[in-house]
């Protein structure tokens, strides 16, 4: 962070940047997490219900409670990276790290 400071990026350019970084991470995990999340969903209900229980039900995917889900924890996700984000003072030091 120091180094895009120096190099005269504002404070305001290296917080949107950190936030749109940890903000697509977060998109990308939801996504891989869905796919995963049904599968599991499968194995339990296919699996481990016939075996221990003798029994099984069908498997409903409503998209519209998976999309909702989604959003509301990218949102709050949202928040909480706002809130160290706003508090992060990136200094300029031009001093070297590593003496020579």
């Amino acid at each position: 962070m120091n180094t895009l400071r120096a190099l005269g990026v504002s404070r305001l350019q290296v917080k949107s940047a950190l936030f749109t970084q940890y903000f697509l991470l977060c998109l990308v995990t939801a996504i891989l997490a869905i796919p995963f999340g049904i599968f599991l969903a499968y194995v339990f209900i296919v699996m481990v219900n016939r075996y221990a229980f003798n029994w099984v039900y069908p498997i409903v995917i409503q998209t519209d409670v998976i999309m909702s889900s989604v959003v509301l924890s990218l949102a709050i996700v949202s928040l909480v990276l706002l809130l160290p984000l706003g508090k992060l003072e990136p200094k300029v030091d031009l001093r070297q790290e590593v003496q020579l």
